[in-house]
């Protein structure tokens, strides 16, 4: 299964902040990016939801309108603002694998072999590829959208050994 990894540039390319380690966010895209297939979905957190953007706006230390293009009132810009001005962005890993669809009933064994891959395998993997991410389940997060909402809680909730944060954004929970 692909997978990226993203994380924002260093003074000098560094691959991460001098002296610590990037704290990593698996997420999990939903069932339009799983459509489009193994090649084109595991993209979608970078290419359909702009993820480097959003980094770029948060290291610039002050967001604008135009970063949530136009999407935002006043007072909220002026509190994530404030936010941002007393807690700078340090960044985070994001690791974005490509998300099978597998909700329906028939493919619950798969879905548990695909999140128990994303608790091992996958950060196994990508831990030792770039060494200076988070090794523990307190600096690892599992979230993602919609469909992959409903498979970070899943895999947040089956495996607290390697997920010290989980959330979902609009994740597809039903029955």
């Amino acid at each position: 299964i692909r997978a990226l990894v993203t994380f924002p540039r260093q003074p000098g390319h560094a691959m991460h902040p001098e002296g610590t380690r990037w704290p990593i966010v698996v997420a999990l895209h939903g069932l339009a990016e799983a459509q489009a297939g193994p090649d084109r979905g595991y993209l979608g957190w970078n290419v359909d939801y702009r993820l480097p953007a959003a980094f770029e706006a948060l290291l610039r230390g002050r967001l604008s309108t135009r970063d949530f293009e136009g999407l935002v009132r006043p007072a909220r810009l002026d509190r994530l603002n404030a936010e941002l001005g007393s807690t700078p962005f340090r960044g985070v890993a994001v690791i974005t694998p490509y998300v099978p669809p597998l909700l329906t009933p028939d493919r619950e064994n798969e879905r548990k072999q695909y999140i128990d891959w994303l608790a091992t395998g996958l950060l196994e993997a990508v831990r030792e590829a770039y060494p200076g991410l988070a090794r523990t389940a307190a600096g690892t997060g599992v979230d993602g959208v919609s469909m992959g909402g409903r498979v970070a809680l899943e895999a947040g909730f089956r495996h607290p050994e390697a997920f010290g944060a989980v959330g979902g954004i609009q994740p597809a929970v039903r029955g």
